[in-house]
């Protein structure tokens, strides 16, 4: 008597940060306005962590930047980069949503410019940054503009999952005749 194992293995699931999976391009960025023509909400989500920037005129708690995704998704971890010329302070105090819970605040840290926010587990088709009220620790300037070097989004959609499945045949022979006459 020979006895077959069927064993199936589910590939392809592609999740959050670590599969690599950055959604914030899939999305529509705005923000409440522009410092200048070459400040859009747009280039904080361009890819270019570098060189571009978004830059709000209002100041304080008035300032926004937006995301709007074009369906509800799972927001595992959001990274914000500050601008690295200066006024890396600016970012300091500015709270982070996804849909209407908070994912966190940006504490700044002096020299640090990349602010990583992980394992958050939230969903929603929209993430906020509300500029912070606080004035930074070392700040030079009374200035509280929004000032985003790049957003990078983590996540999946929410809904129908695909899992290939395939099936290996004879992964092993068990002989059990032996056995019978136990």
């Amino acid at each position: 008597m020979r006895i077959f194992l069927v064993v199936f293995l589910a590939l392809n699931l592609q999740g959050y940060r670590g599969a690599g999976v950055n959604i914030a391009q899939l999305g529509t960025a705005s923000q409440v306005d522009d410092y200048g023509s070459h400040f859009s909400a747009t280039n904080a989500v361009d890819g270019n962590n570098k060189f571009s920037l978004s830059i709000t005129s209002s100041q304080g708690t008035d300032a926004w930047w937006k995301l709007t995704l074009p369906s509800v998704y799972f927001v595992d971890g959001i990274v914000i980069y500050a601008r690295v010329d200066c006024c890396t302070y600016r970012l300091h105090g500015a709270t982070v949503y996804v849909g209407s819970e908070l994912a966190g605040t940006v504490n700044y840290q002096q020299g640090q410019t990349v602010y990583p926010f992980s394992d958050l587990g939230l969903k929603g088709s929209e993430i906020k940054i509300i500029n912070g009220a606080k004035d930074a620790p070392g700040a030079t300037d009374s200035y509280k503009l929004l000032s985003l070097l790049e957003v990078e989004i983590y996540g999946f959609k929410i809904g129908k999952f695909r899992i290939k499945l395939f099936k290996v045949r004879a992964v092993a022979v068990l002989d059990l005749s032996s056995m019978l006459y136990l």
